[in-house]
């Protein structure tokens, strides 16, 4: 399963676990991207993970940046190279 994503965004430290954005690309006439919250334990062993989804649609998207502050996940994402959002 883990062989089809690809990075995205940092590794966050909170609450004795790291978070992170994953994505992955279907190939279809467009690229639609996927991504996915993967939460890992203290040996970076993922442990749990979201369902797939999308932030806007499902073209080039990319996570810049996770961020969780009282128990709120904070990210910000890139649409098509050109527009970074705060979601």
């Amino acid at each position: 399963m883990w062989k089809h994503y690809r990075g995205s965004s940092n590794l966050y430290f909170y609450n004795g676990l790291f978070y992170a954005i994953v994505h992955s690309v279907v190939f279809d006439k467009k690229r639609k991207y996927f991504h996915s919250i993967v939460v890992f334990d203290y040996t970076l062993k993922p442990i749990k993970y979201s369902i797939p989804f999308y932030f806007e649609n499902y073209e080039i998207e990319y996570c810049l940046s996770l961020r969780i502050s009282n128990d709120i996940i904070y990210l910000v994402f890139n649409l098509n190279y050109s527009k970074h959002q705060l979601t």
